[in-house]
């Protein structure tokens, strides 16, 4: 069961504020991309528990052929094979069962950087 109202019903849309006007801290810790794709995950299979695991299994799961394929062609295939499998089952790889966004970001961010043999960067999924 989901305890907390962000990923049911999205972020307040008031800060929460000190005396002095300053912003306070809170527990909006996750990226609202996350929460929003897990809902919608979430919809489909029936709760957002189900939707945040199969995003963070996926986005996980890409995650490592992008880190293979930016490291395939500098260090070779067994050694780029040996840096997923380490990054796989690292202090991170728990990330990638539960429904943290981490994950998420971790594809986001390695993607884009993937490399094409003719030299243009594109998506690790193209």
């Amino acid at each position: 069961m989901v305890t907390g109202r962000w990923p049911l019903h999205g972020y307040p849309s008031d800060l929460p504020l000190t005396d002095d006007g300053q912003v306070a801290e809170n527990a909006w810790a996750f990226m609202p991309v996350f929460a929003y794709a897990a809902k919608a995950l979430g919809f489909v299979l029936g709760s957002w528990a189900a939707g945040a695991l199969v995003l963070s299994l996926g986005a996980g799961y890409l995650a490592c052929l992008a880190l293979h394929r930016l490291l395939r062609d500098r260090v070779g295939n067994a050694a780029a094979l040996w840096a997923v499998v380490f990054f796989a089952s690292g202090p991170l790889a728990a990330l990638f069962q539960v429904g943290y966004a981490e994950t998420l970001f971790c594809c986001c961010c390695s993607s884009p950087w993937t490399r094409r043999s003719g030299g243009t960067y594109a998506c690790c999924t193209c």
